[in-house]
This record gives C-alpha cells, sequence and structure tokens, in this order.
C-alpha cells in the first residue's frame, strides 16, 4: 500500500487567518492558491521567512 502527503491546499484562510501561511510551511506544504486579496500579503510573509 502506497502513502501519499498533501503538498499543496486550496483555501480562504490565507486571506483571514493571521499566521496561517507560516503555519502551512512549518508542516511542509510547498504550493498555495491565492486569492487576488493575500497575494501581495502572502508573498511578503513568505519573502520573511
Amino acid at each position: 500500500m502506497r502513502s501519499y502527503s498533501a503538498k499543496a491546499i486550496y483555501e480562504q484562510g490565507l486571506s483571514t487567518v493571521p499566521d496561517f501561511t507560516q503555519w502551512l510551511v512549518e508542516e511542509g506544504i510547498e504550493s498555495m492558491s491565492l486569492n487576488p486579496d493575500s497575494v501581495i500579503e502572502t508573498w511578503q510573509k513568505l519573502a520573511k521567512m
């Protein structure tokens, strides 16, 4: 039996929950689909990590 792990998430949470981006990266998420209202703020958070 193969074991799979999710590496992407698509969620409104990046726009509405502070520190969600950092937590996702710490948990190993490698891909995020961003809503237009969260792109710049999320990029800035990722650049500081």
